[in-house]
């Protein structure tokens, strides 16, 4: 019995809610916004917003400082090991995408079914320098709203309708008010998105259940679709592997890091490997170094005075 009452208050609650009227009055009038919400009856402006009244300053005592408590060492997190997937992932059909849309326009249709205009205002004052693109455009403005008018009288339920349009060749700036009361019930969001949210549900577990019994019945047919998916399949996995991607290292900043470490051999040092005073030869001795620059000159000064006396 108590599960009961608490689920007849709730659907009482429910009920409840859904029958309270939420609105927005949007108004642009001398060039001026203003912008109010509408709850229950109450009208609230939310733009421009009024100035606050100043409180008059109070003398405040000076509290003592609190003495600073040392901070705690936070504690290193662990991580879990990630699990690897199995089976096919996320597999969808192209007819089930359409099905998925079509839920979506379904509750769009109901949300639009309970939103109400209460008050819509159009005052436009065609003007311009030239008269003649004046005309033509006070022409194709009229000729939109003859053609939107039977289709919105239609949809949408208004009550006060106020639409006018002017043309004056006398001056060079055109006018515009414009204003748009609207009133819409809390059922009709819910309505919509209980709407979608279970036609998504079914139609997922349609295609979980269509895939089990897929893989019982003909493993074969199974695979195939598995290694050929869908192009919605693929649209979707596309967008989630971006999502999921980590984001790419910098190529010059790595090959920085790795110079400064020693471990790139294409920076510039050469590592202990391919330096040659380091470097030995077949034998294990290490080669021979080139002799100073001084005796090479003593030697040159000893041939050319030996030339002449071989020369007698």
């Amino acid at each position: 019995m108590l599960v009961l009452k608490i689920l007849g208050i709730l659907v009482l609650v429910i009920l409840l809610l859904c029958q309270i009227r939420a609105g927005a009055d949007i108004s642009f009038v001398d060039q001026k916004l203003a912008v109010s919400v509408k709850f229950c009856g109450l009208l609230l402006q939310i733009y421009p917003r009024k100035a606050p009244r100043t409180p008059k300053p109070e003398k405040q005592e000076e509290k003592p400082k609190p003495a600073e408590k040392p901070e705690k060492e936070k504690k290193p997190k662990k991580t879990k090991p990630k699990k690897e997937k199995t089976g096919p992932g996320f597999m969808i059909s192209n007819d089930e995408v359409i099905d998925l849309l079509k839920k979506v326009l379904k509750g769009l249709g109901r949300f639009f079914n309970g939103f109400h205009v209460d008050r819509f205002l159009l005052h436009w004052l065609a003007a311009g320098k030239d008269p003649y693109d004046t005309a033509r455009l006070f022409a194709a403005v009229n000729g939109i709203l003859s053609a939107l008018a039977p289709y919105c009288a239609e949809r949408f339920h208004c009550r006060n309708t106020d639409v006018r349009t002017a043309v004056d060749f006398t001056v060079s700036e055109m006018k515009l008010d414009f204003g748009i009361a609207v009133v819409l019930r809390l059922g009709a969001v819910f309505d919509m998105l209980f709407t979608i949210l279970f036609g998504v549900i079914g139609i997922l577990i349609r295609n979980k259940l269509y895939w089990v019994r897929l893989k019982r019945s003909d493993p074969e047919e199974y695979a195939f679709q598995v290694e050929n998916p869908s192009l919605a399949t693929k649209l979707i996995r596309s967008v989630l592997e971006k999502k999921n991607s980590p984001e790419k290292e910098n190529p010059e900043q790595s090959k920085a890091e790795e110079a400064i470490s020693g471990q790139n051999p294409e920076a510039g040092e050469a590592t202990p490997e391919q330096n040659p005073e380091t470097e030995k030869t077949d034998s294990g001795q290490t080669p021979e170094e080139p002799p100073p620059q001084p005796l090479l000159e003593e030697n040159l000064q000893k041939e050319q005075e030996r030339k002449p006396t071989n020369g007698e």
